[in-house]
Order: structure tokens, then C-alpha cells, then sequence
């Protein structure tokens, strides 16, 4: 399943999370296109939040904003 399918299954906008992560709109489109091709992001900070944020979502139908 694709990141942003998850997020807005779970009512997040790309917008509230690039705020929350304090990186623009743009560079986190950027870091999901990238860790969807890839499995990874070049940013070990946030691809350690990527890997995280899917697994949780996944397995426990969470909110983000619920983790």
C-alpha cells in the first residue's frame, strides 16, 4: 500500500505532516516518491520515521497522529 493512500485513509494531509515533521510539502512528497521506488530514503532520520509510520499503520489501523 502506497504512504499516501495510508494517510488518507487515516485522514492526514501531506500538508499536517510535512508541519509536524518541520520539512516543506515538496521534500516530503520527494522522500515518499523516493522510499516507494526504493524501500529507503537517503535520510536515515526520516527513513527510520517512513519504515515506522507504515508498519504501525498497517498492523494497527492507527492514526498518525494517534502514534
Amino acid at each position: 500500500m502506497k504512504i499516501k493512500d495510508i494517510l488518507k485513509e487515516n485522514n492526514v494531509k501531506l500538508i499536517e505532516l510535512s508541519s509536524i515533521l518541520n520539512i516543506s510539502r515538496p521534500t516530503l512528497n520527494s522522500y515518499i516518491d523516493e522510499f516507494e521506488k526504493e524501500g529507503k530514503i537517503s535520510n536515515k532520520e526520516y527513513d527510520s520515521f517512513f519504515k515506522k509510520i507504515l508498519k504501525k499503520l498497517m498492523l494497527a489501523g492507527k492514526s498518525y497522529l494517534e502514534i
